[in-house]
């Protein structure tokens, strides 16, 4: 699909200068998916404001709250990685 840009003409220059010729359109794309990565991901982060506070989470009001839970959700995820393998079939 085309479209058309305007760039102001010392970002234009510096692209002539650092990209070569027949590169251009991929670093342009490349760059335009960085950025609405980043979009995407400062939108979402602004929905999410306010979502987490201390009343909703009282198990985690402390570090040592957070390293418990933690421990506990690795442990968790090794458990069932255990239990997956041992299954017949998997390979483990």
């Amino acid at each position: 699909m085309r479209m058309n840009v305007v760039f102001p003409e010392e970002v234009m220059e510096e692209l002539r200068t650092l990209i070569p010729e027949g590169k251009r359109t991929d670093f342009v794309v490349d760059a335009t998916r960085e950025r609405l990565l980043r979009e995407r991901q400062r939108q979402a982060l602004a929905a999410a404001a306010g979502s987490w506070n201390d009343e909703s989470h009282p198990n985690l009001q402390t570090a040592e709250d957070v390293r418990r839970y933690l421990e506990e959700a690795r442990a968790t995820d090794v458990e069932r990685q255990a239990r997956l393998e041992s299954l017949p079939g998997s390979g483990g």
